[in-house]
């Protein structure tokens, strides 16, 4: 075994116990098998009451982002909220829904075609497969993209690999009677 080998080797060891006298243990451990999910993945949003929303998977973009309009940004009881609908050409009747989440932060981000624009941002549950997770989204304009939402690479990091050859291999596929 060459020298490099054995280091390696024992620095993982010792990685290992390290984590196992940890209190955080079960997640941390989790953390170092990430999932394999494909290019195209169905999430849930349980906290937005939102289920099988299909989202692409874009480990070139840093945050993620859930395509809505009519954003507006208000006060209630001395915190910042904000009140927004989703637009989901694949199921209109969300388009009726008002949404009302408290207003993580306002952030400047690069958009796809590389201009600057200052955005919302919410912190809601995912589910994929048998994830769950606390996200950061951003509430943005997507009609001009082909998918509602975008998973970038913070809601990635640590959790999950990208196979860009297949779809849907974490996810479940849409149930004909949820919405």
């Amino acid at each position: 075994m060459s020298a490099y080998k054995a280091l390696s080797t024992d620095f993982f060891a010792y990685i290992l116990i390290f984590l196992m006298n940890s209190s955080k243990t079960s997640k941390t451990l989790i953390s170092l098998k990430p999932h394999l999910i494909g290019r195209v993945e169905y999430v849930d949003l349980p906290d937005l009451d939102l289920w099988n929303v299909e989202a692409k998977i874009d480990s070139g973009a840093y945050s993620s982002s859930l395509h809505c309009n009519h954003v507006i940004h208000f006060e209630q009881d001395g915190l910042s909220w904000l009140r927004f609908q989703l637009c989901n050409p694949s199921q209109p009747e969300l388009e009726e829904r008002v949404f009302e989440r408290p207003l993580l932060r306002e952030k400047p981000v690069k958009n796809s075609s590389g201009q600057v624009e200052d955005r919302y941002f919410i912190q809601t549950q995912m589910i994929i497969g048998e994830c769950v997770f606390p996200i950061e989204l951003s509430l943005t304009d997507r009609s001009k993209m082909k998918f509602t939402m975008l998973l970038g690479r913070k809601a990635l990091h640590h959790r999950f690999l990208v196979d860009v050859s297949k779809k849907y291999l974490l996810s479940h596929y849409p149930m004909i009677d949820q919405v």
